[in-house]
This record gives structure tokens, sequence and C-alpha cells, in this order.
């Protein structure tokens, strides 16, 4: 599924970097296979984020973070100039092995801890990739669609696996100048 997906969008973004020239249709295909790809990936999260167990959030969050990658790779070429679409196309080139790589442990639904630590260190190197090719999302649109509810269940979730009280009564809110901290 995912896999062919990718495959095909790696090599037409190969494509667009050797045809240097303003061909609207190969964009416009990679913008096509990279949104197909995205709503793949929803599914994928969304069967994560039911998965009750300790290590379910590492996965959730590994293809979150690729969802987010893709978002801005989407929108760097719907927005950016022709003349910037070569170099948008290196960019991606540059994402494209790791986000295979998460796609691949996430679609094993296995929560086994040597899954989980792996899939978290390909992320963190595929957040030092996406950085390094300006494919990250600001603060705020990270925080523009986050479901919040999916969050606390997942850590809901986990504070309940390691039985730590949800609502302890020794939480005392602290307030300063700029924000509101819980101890």
């Amino acid at each position: 599924m995912s896999n062919l997906l990718l495959d095909g969008i790696k090599r037409r973004v190969e494509d667009k970097c050797t045809t240097s020239g303003a061909d609207d249709t190969i964009v416009d295909t990679i913008v096509d296979d990279l949104t197909k790809l995205k709503n793949d990936l929803l599914k994928v999260e969304a069967k994560w984020s039911k998965i009750d167990h300790e290590n379910s959030f590492s996965f959730f969050y590994s293809v979150r973070t690729v969802i987010l990658v893709l978002e801005k790779i989407i929108d760097r070429f719907q927005t950016e100039t022709k003349d910037d679409g070569l170099q948008i196309a290196k960019d991606t080139l540059v994402v494209i092995p790791s986000i295979d790589t998460i796609i691949h442990d996430a679609m094993q639904y296995r929560t086994d801890d040597d899954l989980a630590e792996h899939i978290l260190e390909k992320t963190n190197q595929f957040d030092e990739e996406a950085y390094d090719a300006n494919l990250l999302k600001t603060d705020e649109e990270y925080l523009e669609n986050v479901d919040k509810d999916t969050i606390i269940e997942l850590f809901e979730g986990m504070l309940d696996i390691m039985e730590i009280p949800k609502n302890p009564t020794h939480l005392v809110n602290v307030t300063d100048a700029k924000n509101t901290s819980r101890f």
C-alpha cells in the first residue's frame, strides 16, 4: 500500500530534480500522491491511538510526525514559486528514506520495546533531517490540528499501565508571569 505509493513519489520527485523546467503536471501528481500517503497514514495513526499498550504512543508520535512533515512538503509544493520547485524536490528526497522506515515499523502493529525504541530513534533522526531541509512546521502549525482528546486518552492509558493516579491530590498549580505549571 504505502510502500508502492512512496516509491512512486520518490520517482516523481527524482524526475522533478532532473527536469528543472516548469512542469506543473509532475508537481500536481506529487502533491496528489503525497495527499494519498498522508490519508493512508491518518488511518495508521488512528489505529495506534486505539491500541492500549505502553509503547503505542511511540508509534502514534512517529506516524504523526511523518504526517506533519508531509503536510509541510505539500504546502511548500503548492505555495512556492516554480523556481523553488527544484529545492523542494531535493529537500523531499532527503527525508524519504526515514519516512519509509517509520512507515514500515508503524505498519507492523507490534508493540515490543525494541521496535518502539527503534522507531523513536528513527523519528529523532527524521526530525533532524526535516529541520535541516526546512520541512518542519512552526510550533503554531504543529498545534493547529492536534486532537487533544486523543493525546489525553493515550497519556491516561500510560498512567493506568504505570498505576499512577490520574488526578492526584498532591498536584498544585504554580503560576508565574509567563505560564502555569503543574507540580
